[in-house]
């Protein structure tokens, strides 16, 4: 997974330190975003971490015939991501946060975002 958190927002400095501008606070749109995705095949649906069918935010428990189905239909093997991989995605995303003048507080990339028990 690769879980970041952009941020863009006006700051401006007091006597108490450096705040948010209050022009900033409640206008509807968000401060911040927390973005994660997963890479092919490395979380389907029936997995024991929970999951949840298109469409639908209700996460579901575990199913293994539901996982054992979805595996079946794989076109291609789970892929996870090396360091390699992982070191061109946090560029990508970094220079793309750059270009557009976003603050990009964190940036994670994992092989496929799965803890590991």
């Amino acid at each position: 997974c690769i879980p970041m958190v952009i941020q863009s927002f006006e700051l401006f400095t007091h006597s108490g330190g450096t705040t948010m501008s209050p022009n900033s606070f409640n206008t509807g749109d968000p401060i911040a975003y927390f973005l994660t995705w997963t890479t092919y095949g490395t979380w389907l649906p029936g997995d024991k971490r929970g999951w949840n069918r298109k469409g639908e935010f209700e996460s579901l428990p575990p199913d293994s015939l539901t996982l054992e189905s979805a595996a079946s239909r794989l076109k291609e093997t789970p892929f996870l991501m090396s360091t390699a991989d992982r070191t061109i995605v946090e560029k990508t995303i970094s220079k793309h946060c750059e270009i557009h003048k976003w603050i990009l507080h964190t940036l994670n990339a994992r092989t496929n975002c799965a803890r590991q028990d």
